[in-house]
């Protein structure tokens, strides 16, 4: 089961926030992050084919991938994404 995160654009804790040559957003930009993650596979592990369509599915919904690892004494693999917090998102997400 996917969980996605939302960090609002003050708050600054990752190497890559708002605003960073490293970002996708202009310095100075507001935008703020949408998060995702997800862990995938089972004890025995995890299928390539498996790892490479959930990229190419969350890649055509505006996911881009910021870590994979690998639980210790696991065969899992869990990904971390982020993409931009579009104005819908936070509308949907200040409803009660």
């Amino acid at each position: 089961m996917a969980e996605t995160f939302q960090r609002s654009p003050g708050s600054s804790t990752g190497r890559n926030s708002p605003g960073s040559s490293t970002g996708r957003n202009s310095p100075g930009s507001s935008t703020g992050w949408e998060y995702r993650v997800e862990t995938i596979g089972s004890i025995f592990g995890t299928k390539d084919e498996n790892i490479e369509a959930t990229l190419n599915e969350w890649g055509e919904e505006g996911w881009e991938v910021i870590n994979v690892y690998t639980p210790e004494g696991s065969g899992k693999v869990t990904m971390v994404a982020k993409r931009p917090l579009t104005s819908r998102v936070r509308r949907q997400r200040s409803m009660p």
